[in-house]
C-alpha cells in the first residue's frame, strides 16, 4: 500500500492548525511514528526524517508539515496514534472538536435550506415585460403628446380609450403593488419567525451537544479511571514478574550454591583420600626405614658385641702377655 501525500481536508487542517501550539508543547513525535508507519500513512524516509532531528520543537514542526500532507486518513490516524502512545488528553481533545466542527456544519447545513425555503412556501409573481412597460407608461404624463403620438401611429382608438386603458393599467399596478408590499411583508415576518425558530434550535441542539458532552466527559473520566486501574494492574503483574524471576534466580543460586558444595566436598574428600593415599605411602616407606634401622642396629649391636669380644681377647691376652714377661723377668 502507497502512502498519500496529497492535502489534508480543509476541516482536519483546520482542526491541526488551531492546535499547533498546544501540540508543540505537548506531544512527543518518536511516540507516534512507528504506528503511523504502520498504518501507511507514513513512509520509511519521513519515520526517518523527523526521528533524526534532534531538538523536540523542530521535530514536532516537521512532523505536523508532513501530516498535513498525507491525505484525508490522516488526522484519524493521528488520533489513533495518540491513543496508542498514551497520549488520552490529547486525542480526546481532537475528537471532540471533531464532533464541535460537525455539529457546526450540519447547524450552518439546516440554516441554509430553512433560509432557502422559508415556511409557507411563498413566492412573489412575476413581473413581465408588458407590466413593466405599462407601468412606467402609466409613471409619464398622459397628456404629454410623445407619450401619446405613438399610439396615434399605431392604432386608431380614441384618446378616451386609451385615458381608460391607461387607468385600468394604473389600478392594476397599484393592486401588485399593493401584493408585493403584502408578500414583502409577509417573507419578513416569516424570516423573524424563522429566525427565532432557528435561535430555539440552536439553544436546543447546544443544549444538546453540552448534555452529550457531559455524557461523554463521564464516559471519558471512567475509562480513564479503569485505564488507570489497568496501569495499576500492570505495574502489578510486572512486579510479580519480577519478583517471580528474583525468585527463580535466588532458586537458582541456591542450586549452584549446593552444586559448588557439594563439588568442594567431593574435592575435599578426594583430597583427602589423596593425602591419606600419601601418608600410607609414607607409613609404608617408614615401615621399611624402621625395618632397616632395626636391621642396621641388630648389626650394630652384633658389632659392639663383636668389638666388646676382641676387647676381652685384646685385654686377656695382654694380662697374658704381661704375665709371661714378669716370669721371664
Amino acid at each position: 500500500m502507497e502512502v498519500s501525500k496529497v492535502a489534508m481536508p480543509k476541516d482536519d487542517a483546520r482542526i491541526i492548525q488551531q492546535n499547533f501550539a498546544y501540540l508543540e508543547h505537548n506531544i512527543e513525535p518518536r511516540d507516534l511514528t512507528s504506528y503511523l508507519f504502520a498504518v501507511f500513512v507514513f513512509d520509511a524516509n519521513d519515520k526517518s526524517r523527523i526521528n533524526g532531528i534532534k531538538d523536540r520543537k523542530e521535530r514536532t514542526h516537521k512532523f505536523i508539515n508532513i501530516l498535513l500532507r498525507r491525505g484525508e486518513k490522516a488526522l484519524g490516524c493521528f488520533i489513533e496514534a495518540l491513543q496508542q502512545s498514551s497520549y488520552w488528553e490529547i486525542a480526546r481533545k481532537l475528537r471532540l472538536e471533531i464532533k464541535a466542527g460537525a455539529v457546526r456544519a450540519q447547524t450552518d447545513s439546516e440554516r441554509a435550506s430553512s433560509s432557502a425555503s422559508p415556511r409557507g412556501g411563498l413566492t412573489l409573481p412575476p413581473i413581465t415585460l408588458s407590466t413593466t412597460a405599462i407601468y412606467h407608461s402609466s409613471r409619464n404624463d398622459v397628456h404629454s403628446p410623445s407619450a401619446l403620438s405613438p399610439v396615434h401611429d399605431d392604432d386608431t382608438r380614441s384618446s378616451a380609450e386609451l385615458y381608460d386603458k391607461l387607468h385600468e393599467n394604473e389600478a392594476r399596478l397599484s393592486g401588485q403593488r399593493k401584493e408585493i408590499t403584502r408578500l414583502t411583508n409577509n417573507n419578513e415576518r416569516l424570516r423573524v419567525e424563522n429566525s427565532e425558530k432557528i435561535k430555539e434550535e440552536n439553544k436546543m441542539l447546544n443544549k444538546r451537544v453540552e448534555e452529550q458532552q457531559d455524557l461523554i466527559d463521564e464516559k471519558q473520566a471512567i475509562i480513564d479511571e479503569k485505564q488507570a486501574i489497568i496501569d495499576e494492574l500492570r505495574r502489578e503483574v510486572r512486579t510479580q514478574e519480577i519478583h517471580d524471576k528474583l525468585d527463580q534466580k535466588n532458586k537458582e543460586i541456591e542450586d549452584l550454591k549446593s552444586q559448588i558444595s557439594k563439588t568442594q566436598t567431593e574435592l575435599r574428600k578426594k583430597v583427602i583420600d589423596e593425602e591419606l593415599g600419601k601418608i600410607q605411602v609414607n607409613v609404608e616407606n617408614l615401615g621399611d626405614v624402621t625395618g632397616r634401622l632395626e636391621t642396621g642396629l641388630s648389626q650394630l649391636n652384633e658389632f659392639v658385641e663383636h668389638g666388646k669380644t676382641q676387647q676381652e681377647n685384646y685385654k686377656r691376652d695382654d694380662h697374658v702377655t704381661q704375665s709371661k714377661v714378669c716370669v721371664v723377668m
